[in-house]
């Protein structure tokens, strides 16, 4: 079997290639989070946190449903309001669409 063709999408080969290895994405994706939050100190906004590390983000993103389950995780335990909180929810809303008030899923 192929891990690769060329129709597949970068998170289908993501998903191949953690199924094939066996992966435990856990430490990954809580990697790719600190490596999100570590920088730019000079800023509280999520956003600029996330515009100065796109590669890592855009590689959360590509783990899909590995990234939320352990997103999901991380927000069951609790006490996930700070920075790596609104990451987080930045990567899921991306992921899944946003609620809407009537608890519908928007793209």
């Amino acid at each position: 079997m192929a891990l690769y063709s060329e129709f597949d999408s970068v998170d289908q080969c993501y998903a191949k290639a953690v199924e094939y290895w066996n992966a435990d994405t856990s430490p990954i994706v809580a990697g790719l989070l600190d490596g999100i939050c570590s920088s730019p100190s000079v800023s509280s906004d999520s956003k600029a946190y996330i515009d100065a590390h796109r590669v890592e983000y855009r590689q959360l993103l590509y783990y899909g449903d590995y990234t939320l389950r352990c997103v999901f995780a991380e927000f069951l335990k609790g006490g996930q309001a700070g920075l790596k909180g609104h990451i987080m929810l930045a990567a899921v809303t991306e992921l899944i669409g946003s609620v809407s008030a009537g608890g519908k899923l928007t793209p």
